[in-house]
């Protein structure tokens, strides 16, 4: 529920819908779209958020910021999670 509530305050802050492009994962399609072994997908504390244009990207990275400390920016999505046994304050990149 942590990471909802987090989603619907970007949401929020950003005052129009996000789209969702992975949530929750099972172990098999994890592996099919190259998540690693303990993906924080696959125990409901990760999702990708649809990146459609750079510009979006600038308007709603600010906000993502402000609510997540784990962040991966891919070519068009950004991922973030609230997977508390890995890492915190850090960005990165696919």
């Amino acid at each position: 529920m942590r990471l909802v509530v987090k989603l619907q305050h970007v949401r929020d802050l950003l005052g129009e819908s996000v789209k969702i492009t992975s949530g929750v994962r099972c172990p098999t399609h994890n592996h099919k779209v190259g998540g690693i072994q303990h993906s924080a997908h696959l125990y409901g504390m990760a999702s990708d958020i649809l990146i459609p244009s750079n510009t979006y990207r600038f308007e709603i990275l600010p906000l993502i910021l402000s609510c997540f400390t784990r962040i991966g920016i891919g070519p068009d999505f950004i991922h973030v999670d609230i997977d508390q046994t890995k890492p915190q304050d850090v960005i990165w990149h696919y």
